[in-house]
């Protein structure tokens, strides 16, 4: 990926992360963006009360119907993906017109029962050429990995992301 391309998705995601702020602020939940190597484990640490949970964010910028499970992140590294590393308890997977939230143990849970039955692909959009597990979109509810949610738009657009 180019340095371009790597600035041109900071800035995506940084414009859309206001979204899912005002969203966690709706649920009730002070949100705290982490920063620096504990960034690596998870996006954003969530405070309501004495309970604390934290979420993995992905951004896409376009509508699909599979989820892209990053399983390794560079195969000619074996760098493991964020599913093997991410301490979070859920993953934010936000398009522009839907979003939905994951429970990270039950994602992997479909991924060591199921993830054989799904295609794999190697992308070279990443940080190196990352394996991943292309989960359709309908088994995020029929397997109970997680639900759709309702991301307030910020730009009051068709869609939830600018």
């Amino acid at each position: 990926m180019s340095q371009s391309e790597v600035e041109s998705n900071f800035i995506f995601m940084r414009r859309c992360e206001p979204c899912a702020d005002r969203y966690y602020e709706r649920e009730g939940y002070t949100a705290t963006r982490v920063t620096g190597s504990a960034n690596k484990w998870y996006d954003v640490l969530l405070t309501r009360g004495p309970e604390n949970t934290s979420v993995e964010e992905k951004w896409l910028r376009d509508d699909l119907n599979i989820v892209y499970v990053e399983t390794m992140q560079d195969v000619d590294t074996n760098n493991p993906g964020w599913l093997s590393y991410t301490r979070a308890e859920y993953i934010l997977y936000a398009m522009p017109s839907v979003a939905y939230m994951l429970i990270t143990e039950k994602l992997r849970w479909f991924v060591r029962r199921h993830g054989e039955y799904c295609k794999t692909i190697v992308s070279t959009k990443g940080w190196g050429k990352s394996r991943n597990i292309l989960m359709p979109i309908g088994c995020i509810e029929s397997y109970n990995v997680g639900e759709p949610i309702s991301l307030p738009t910020l730009t009051g657009g068709h869609g939830i992301l600018p």
